[in-house]
């Protein structure tokens, strides 16, 4: 009986374990969390331009007393050349063979000259002064009176600079014309005793042409002009074809009325457009503190580089 007692025992306490671990609670384990996703960028949308930047439109500044100063001075200067010319005092330089002529001028001298084509080329350089006097009214109505004003100025002044370079390039060159050619080649077939010289000063003013100068620094102004202001539209190419147009159509009726060689209408062309193009840039407001022209380069042993940049 003890025997049994003892056993009864030791499945006693080796079941205590297994109600006490019975009657504890039962934790769980954890539930594995999953790693998070990676965040993928999220595109901005792109702002929606609702208010545009106005464009800022270029602005011309004008000083009266050194503009008119400077218009003064052309006109004046160009009053005395003319009324020198007028008095017959300069003795004009007399023709030499036309095959001293370059090729491209000596097609000029002939006797069929073109009666209308003075009256035409005077037409041309009207059509381009009247521009001159109406472009200025239009700025003045489209943005106001002062820049009406300074555009009546840029006009004035590009007019009066080429005035005044025409008539002291013709007193100091003294090219005779192409009537002058004519004429002494219709003298070689007279006696030598009814022979006379060319005698009027206004025969050896070829160099350059004053109509084609006047008409080109016209065009080049309003060309300069109308890019500056509208960069963006077909305006400022209508106004430079329109320019070149005028300006040929002046130089081919020059030529055609023998009053001027093709040389002389290129040259008073080129002359023209760069002081129609100088006069309103030297003229432009500069809103960055930068040069208008700089020059630039690099040099080595053997080579060179050399840079010109401006900012118009």
């Amino acid at each position: 009986m003890a025997s049994s007692l003892n056993r009864a025992l030791c499945a006693l306490v080796l079941l205590m374990p297994a109600v006490a671990r019975a009657d504890e609670p039962v934790i769980p384990l954890p539930t594995p969390v999953p790693a998070p996703k990676p965040l993928e960028p999220t595109p901005l949308p792109l702002p929606t331009p609702s208010d545009p930047t106005p464009q800022v439109r270029t602005r011309f500044v004008t000083d009266p007393i050194t503009d008119f100063g400077i218009i003064g001075l052309s006109i004046g200067f160009t009053g005395m050349l003319q009324a020198i010319i007028g008095t017959g005092e300069l003795r004009p330089q007399q023709p030499t063979s036309k095959d001293d002529l370059l090729s491209i001028d000596r097609s000029t001298v002939r006797p069929d000259v073109s009666k209308s084509a003075p009256m035409l080329s005077n037409i041309g350089v009207g059509v381009a002064i009247s521009y001159a006097v109406a472009a200025p009214l239009i700025s003045a109505y489209r943005f106001g009176g002062e820049t009406g004003w300074n555009d009546a100025i840029l006009f004035a002044e590009s007019i009066s600079l080429s005035l005044s370079a025409t008539n002291l390039a013709k007193i100091a060159v003294r090219r005779p014309r192409p009537l002058a050619y004519q004429h002494e080649i219709d003298q070689q077939r007279l006696p030598p005793e009814q022979r006379t010289d060319v005698t009027g000063t206004d025969t050896a003013l070829s160099f350059f042409s004053g109509h084609t100068a006047i008409t080109s620094s016209i065009g080049a102004t309003a060309t300069y002009l109308a890019f500056a202001r509208s960069p963006h539209t077909a305006w400022p190419w209508v106004i430079m074809g329109a320019s070149l147009v005028t300006t040929t159509f002046v130089g081919h009726q020059r030529v055609a009325a023998g009053k001027h060689f093709p040389t002389d209408v290129i040259a008073g062309g080129l002359a023209g457009a760069a002081i129609g193009l100088m006069v309103p840039h030297l003229h432009r407001e500069q809103t960055t503190k930068q040069r208008h022209v700089w020059v630039g380069g690099g040099f080595s042993d053997t080579s060179g580089t050399v840079s010109l940049q401006g900012l118009f």
